[in-house]
């Protein structure tokens, strides 16, 4: 709560399991709550979109703040808010437009648009820090649920949740792995022992698969993982996938770190080609990423992926603590993201100290001024974001595309050419744009209904950058170049006013995508120039 500055611990909760199970950050999940008055018992919704697929998943939370309220049930209530919820989307009511807030009607909207190619797969996810619904409450929205084969119902109780975080009881396990020829070091130490081998992909999934077929991962024995999987969406897990099932996937154990394994104990004969390392309670503690790419990639090419070697390190040791310190060594020495390669190069250094000049702390690292206020602090990624959108015109990629800021659109985006002065104007624009957009999210939630004559911002929480756009446009077509606050003030309220403009005459869009179509952009610059020419005639 105390780090992402959250109202209360309800929305903790909500951050702790969103960005844990779904590696999001702050920011993104803010932008999936829909908690609030007439929330329909939904308080969150993600549309996680996959190349396998779109997966919609409804989230409940319920944080209790006592020790005795701990013992109580998940409250059996909510069951009918979120059946009845269901029934009225799947069925497209129209009494959902006046029973949602308007951040839970926009993500109503999002996901009938995802119809068009039949019902996407539905989670239903119940969370809380206290026990589960009882099981009379249970089996009844598993068999309301059934009607809808598409539908699947999930629970996150207090045990999960320590499970989640700390890590679960596991059985006793037993599994083999064959090296390739004679491709094995060992080294000892005391009561450690030590041994790199090379075996094959199909080993290693024989190893963390739970049944025959490699339908399902065998979860636990990633338990002391300090990583859950970030999907096969993420670049470097993409990359994996690709490098696994390309012709040239004989580089493979050349390309990947391979995977670190902590274990009990085992065992292999000497003196054999090829031999059979038996492992007893082994658990992958670095490495999770390359074993469910691998997964994924077998599951898409299964010929393939048996030409994949993988290098394999092997601990076997009964310390205390040490298989928790292994997980932290080889984890912090992971692949290194573009901003971070950036992070020190001449043009970022440069900004930071004119920044610093003028009394803020601009973070060429993520969370590096953290211990200074917040009002002072600029982002590197954000105005990154800023830029893309105001400078370079291009608001729909200022999100989707936010990863390339620090990759091919670099050079553009931090180019020396930008003065200090320039890029703190823009970046003001932006605070005054994200002030009105964070009043109308609060009123949201709220879903206080606006006054009479007043107008319709709600396309905000999602049509900030397109409005920052058009103030660029605006200001440059009058030949404004340093405006007064007054001026500025004037502009951003033209800006939004024209974006309300085009919304309005759209029927029920969802925002969400309406902002991502590159030709949204140019509709709005129609917009804005038509209006520029009426002022000279």
């Amino acid at each position: 709560r105390a780090e992402n500055e959250l109202p209360d611990n309800t929305k903790a909760l909500a951050h702790l399991v969103l960005g844990s199970r779904h590696d999001l950050t702050g920011p993104e999940i803010n932008d999936l709550i829909t908690d609030g008055s007439d929330d329909r018992g939904i308080d969150a919704v993600f549309i996680d979109e996959k190349a396998s697929g779109t997966c919609i998943r409804l989230y409940q939370f319920k944080c209790h703040e006592s020790e005795k309220a701990l013992e109580r049930n998940f409250p059996s209530a909510e069951t009918d808010k979120v059946l009845s919820f269901l029934d009225d989307l799947f069925d497209k009511s129209d009494l959902l437009k006046k029973s949602c807030n308007p951040l839970l009607w926009q993500k109503v909207l999002q996901i009938w648009e995802t119809y068009g190619c039949g019902y996407p797969d539905v989670e239903v996810h119940f969370v809380s820090n206290g026990l589960p619904l009882i099981e009379p409450q249970r089996d009844r929205i598993v068999s309301a649920l059934s009607k809808y084969n598409f539908v699947t119902f999930h629970e996150t109780s207090f045990t999960v949740l320590i499970d989640l975080l700390v890590g679960r009881r596991r059985r006793a396990q037993s599994h083999k792995l064959k090296v390739v020829d004679k491709q094995l070091f060992e080294r000892v130490d005391g009561n450690i022992r030590g041994v790199i081998a090379t075996i094959e992909a199909e080993a290693l999934l024989d190893v963390i698969s739970a049944d025959e077929n490699k339908t399902h991962i065998n979860h636990e024995l990633f338990d002391e993982n300090i990583r859950v999987y970030l999907g096969s969406d993420n670049p470097v897990n993409s990359d994996i996938i690709n490098s696994a099932i390309s012709d040239e996937n004989a580089l493979f154990w050349y390309l990947n770190n391979g995977v670190t394994i902590v274990c009990d104990y085992f065992w292999y004969p000497t003196n054999v080609r090829s031999p059979t390392i038996e492992v007893e309670n082994l658990q992958i503690v670095n490495g999770a990423q390359t074993s469910y790419a691998l997964f994924e990639a077998f599951n898409r090419n299964p010929d393939i992926t048996r030409n994949v070697l993988v290098l394999v390190k092997l601990f076997e040791t009964r310390i205390d603590g040490l298989a928790h310190k292994v997980a932290i060594a080889t984890n912090s020495q992971t692949r290194i993201q573009n901003r971070d390669l950036m992070a020190n190069h001449a043009v970022q250094k440069k900004i930071e100290a004119a920044f610093a000049a003028a009394g803020f702390y601009y973070e060429r690292k993520k969370n590096q001024h953290a211990d200074k206020p917040a009002a002072q602090r600029i982002d590197a990624l954000r105005l990154g974001q800023v830029v893309l959108a105001y400078h370079l015109r291009l608001p729909e990629r200022a999100k989707t595309e936010s990863d390339k800021i620090f990759g091919n659109l670099y050079d553009e985006i931090f180019s020396p050419q930008h003065d200090a002065e320039y890029l703190l104007f823009i970046y003001k624009v932006y605070q005054k744009v994200e002030r009105l957009r964070d009043k109308v999210v609060q009123r949201s939630r709220l879903n206080i209904n606006r006054l009479a004559g007043e107008p319709d911002n709600t396309f905000l929480v999602y049509g900030q950058y397109h409005v920052l756009f058009l103030v660029a446009v605006l200001l440059e077509k009058r030949v404004i170049r340093s405006p007064s606050d007054a001026q500025l003030d004037s502009v951003i309220d033209e800006a939004v006013s024209i974006v309300r403009g085009r919304v309005s005459s759209k029927n029920e869009v969802a925002f969400y995508n309406y902002f991502r179509n590159p030709r949204t952009k140019d509709r709005l610059y129609d917009t804005a120039w038509v209006q520029q020419l009426s002022l000279f005639q």
